[in-house]
């Protein structure tokens, strides 16, 4: 199985996120795609990249209430500032001390799974474009909201929407190919590695469990064939939904 610390890939969407990045202005970015493609690995793993001179706030909206989320966000945001008295009870608090703060300081507000939090609070869109338009001018801030909701794209695009034209930077990732999956299993034979993509297909979390020191009909008969294992219930889930593993059969067949 591969080290959990490897980052592989990505080095077109780690380059457009570094190159954000190191603006002074305001940016937004709306990163979107299915789920266990690695959005969240993506922007981990860029904010890994930036100098150390910079204040970063990385909020994993939880599915729950919006107090539960408030409460676990101040306590970020006071672990980030250094300050154990920072409180806050509203989320509108903590958007304008976010904003304010970054008049002055460079500051990466991420909020992951960004979808959750608009659940909770059918006013997020408008909160935060009140305080986006406030303080566009003056704000250093770098707004990166990550959803596996697709419906978020199309809000920001559309003309109609309270979140049109407040963010100027979308990624849409998509599954690995074949060149950058075979890098999960780099050490296979060519014809291995075709047979890996085509029953593993481009899903990183999935590539992941893939154990190196066994061939691709081991790791299938482990991971897809036996029962009640996590792939299991991933792969039946990401099959139906987005169609990315259809040649299971297939390369079973090869090697057979």
């Amino acid at each position: 199985m591969l080290n959990e610390n490897v980052f592989i890939g990505r080095k077109k969407e780690l380059n457009e996120l570094t190159k954000v990045y190191k603006s002074n202005n305001f940016e937004s970015i709306l990163i979107y795609c299915v789920r266990y493609v690695g959005k969240s690995r993506l922007v981990k793993e860029s904010l890994n990249c930036i100098n150390n001179n910079v204040v970063i706030i990385y909020f994993n909206v939880l599915i729950g209430t919006l107090a539960t989320n408030i409460k676990i966000l101040t306590n970020i945001i006071r672990r980030s500032f250094n300050n154990k008295y920072l409180t806050f009870y509203s989320l509108e608090q903590i958007l304008e001390f976010i904003f304010e703060q970054s008049i002055t300081k460079k500051i990466f507000f991420v909020i992951d799974e960004f979808s959750f939090l608009l659940d909770l609070d059918i006013d997020t869109k408008s909160k935060l474009v009140t305080f986006i338009d406030k303080y566009i001018n003056d704000s250093k801030l770098k707004l990166v909201l990550i959803t596996s909701d697709t419906k978020i794209k199309k809000e920001v695009i559309s003309s109609s929407s309270t979140l049109y034209n407040r963010c100027n930077h979308i990624i849409c990732l998509e599954p690995f190919d074949y060149y950058e999956s075979s890098l999960f299993y780099k050490n296979y034979s060519d014809e291995d590695k075709i047979i890996a993509y085509l029953a593993f297909g481009g899903l990183a979390l999935i590539n992941k469990q893939i154990d190196l020191s066994l061939t691709p009909l081991q790791n299938i008969k482990n991971l897809i064939i036996a029962r009640n294992t996590l792939l299991e219930f991933l792969i039946e889930r990401i099959t139906l939904k987005t169609k990315t593993l259809p040649y299971i059969n297939y390369a079973i067949s090869l090697i057979a």
